[in-house]
């Protein structure tokens, strides 16, 4: 069986994803799109690296399956490193996580099913929602378009 994704494995550790922040101005407000589970938690959108797939183009196609959103990258937010064991396999586990700043474009209406629904909200108001290390990410794409505001 050929490994079509940087997955990890039991005998291979490391994984690769990509995701990022999907933002847009509404009424002269910073707005982002968060994924939204039935049990009503947040999160961002990201998944696994495909072998032959740039970073971005990753962090573009997650967006999409998952949000049904379609987005430009506007810039690169850093990663994220994660150490741990595996929930399901049991195995340890090296996971990094590249984001980006993903200008809003269009929706498509359809999604996967991996979340329920998506929510704009500010970004203020996101980082509350959030697990800590994504509303990291979230505070990084707020100093990315005050850095950068003609990306916004």
């Amino acid at each position: 069986m050929a490994i079509k994704e940087y997955r990890l494995t039991k005998e291979w550790p490391y994984h690769v994803s990509c995701g990022g922040v999907v933002y847009r101005s509404q009424d002269d407000k910073l707005e982002v799109m968060l994924l939204v589970r039935r049990d009503g938690s947040f999160d961002i959108p990201k998944g696994t690296l495909h072998f032959g797939e740039t970073l971005e183009g990753c962090a573009l196609r997650e967006v999409e399956e998952e949000s049904g959103q379609t987005a430009e990258i506007a810039g690169y937010l850093g990663s994220g490193l994660a150490e741990g064991v595996d929930k399901n396999s049991g195995a340890k586990i090296s996971k990094a996580t590249h984001y980006f700043a993903l200008k809003w474009v269009s929706d498509t209406g359809t999604h996967d099913n991996e979340y329920d629904r998506t929510e704009w909200i500010t970004a203020e108001e996101a980082q509350g929602k959030l697990k800590a290390s994504s509303a990291e990410i979230v505070r990084r794409l707020l100093e990315f378009t005050r850095l950068f505001s003609n990306q916004a």
